[in-house]
């Protein structure tokens, strides 16, 4: 059977283990916190900062490493003192708090633990001091001392987890890219990413083929809600600026074009993707000659006449066009309001 004595420090352990439990509470409490509202604050830097790599691995590493440090020291630190594992606070201290929390206790508890440990020392004493021990812990008996510790005073702290725990859940709901993709960036801090544009580059050239040595009139439009003052191209020969016809349409014109021409727009800061103007060989005939044929009855041979455009032949004659030509896959021309071929 359990003595008096017995059952008073068996309440008190089971006082102590409530009171690492109420830590690990409120630490769960305190870890969400530092997680929600840190959370928000890298975040936001990212969404606004856009940081280059090195910086990103910085934030990620000094935010897992914070809130680890967080977790170690106010969730899985007092959860290992449930155990009994680590330094706890002694029996003498658990009986002060109790005492505070009781008035009715007051010294009582701690007194118990004192006169027990003097119980031990000094053995002529024995008797007088079991007594003693004996009145004070039928008193103490009734008092659940668990009570002395109260989980509901932990409310308090959810004023630090809620307001960003909502924040974080509206935003997701409202504008989920806001959150999700500076943590993307943040979690793959070792990739690239650029900038995204507050204006988008828009070609307003059906096609971008020119015949060489001919003009080309190069015509671009720009849209968002910011749109640029200046716009540039950039080709190998740098960077020109480009005629604003209106705040969203810029014109350029090359003159006489020679060859392929790489190109790409810019514009405060940023690059558009890159465009070829490709140049088209002008088709060229080289010469042409006309061979003459003959009626029979003129009993005259076949005449040929090399780049000219006018012959005079008798009639019934037969007239062969000759043509040599360059770049050119179909020759046309018209005859008496017919289109040869």
């Amino acid at each position: 059977m359990i003595d008096d004595y017995s059952l008073i420090i068996a309440k008190l352990d089971q006082f102590i283990r409530k009171y690492y439990k109420n830590k690990v509470l409120r630490g769960c409490l305190y870890s969400l916190s530092s997680l929600f509202m840190l959370f928000i604050l890298i975040t936001a830097i990212e969404y606004f900062a856009y940081l280059v790599s090195t910086w990103r691995a910085v934030i990620f590493f000094s935010f897992i490493l914070f809130n680890t440090v967080v977790l170690i020291r106010w969730v899985i630190w007092p959860f290992l003192k449930i155990y009994r594992l680590g330094r706890i606070i002694s029996d003498e201290e658990a009986a002060r708090i109790i005492g505070r929390h009781f008035p009715e206790i007051g010294d009582k508890l701690l007194n118990v633990l004192q006169l027990k440990k003097l119980e031990l020392t000094h053995k002529q004493m024995t008797e007088l001091i079991t007594a003693g021990i004996a009145q004070k812990t039928e008193q103490l008996k009734p008092f659940p001392f668990k009570k002395a510790v109260n989980f509901g005073e932990n409310k308090k702290y959810l004023k630090y987890v809620l307001p960003p725990l909502v924040l974080i859940g509206l935003v997701l709901l409202a504008a989920p890219s806001i959150i999700t993709a500076p943590a993307g960036r943040l979690i793959h801090y070792n990739t690239a990413f650029e900038k995204p544009m507050p204006f988008a580059f828009n070609l307003l050239n059906k096609n971008l083929q020119v015949l060489q040595n001919e003009d080309f009139e190069l015509a671009v439009g720009v849209t968002g809600e910011a749109l640029p003052a200046e716009l540039y191209l950039e080709t190998e020969d740098g960077l020109v600026l480009m005629h604003k016809i209106s705040p969203s349409e810029h014109r350029f014109v090359f003159k006489k074009v020679q060859k392929n021409t790489l190109f790409r727009f810019y514009a405060a800061g940023f690059y558009s993707g890159e465009y070829t103007l490709s140049v088209l060989p002008r088709p060229v005939i080289l010469g042409f000659n006309i061979r003459a044929v003959y009626p029979p009855y003129l009993n005259k041979k076949d005449e040929i006449f090399i780049n000219t455009g006018d012959v005079t032949v008798p009639a019934g004659t037969q007239l062969q066009w000759h043509f040599n030509t360059r770049d050119t896959r179909q020759l046309q021309f018209t005859l008496n309001n017919t289109v040869q071929e």
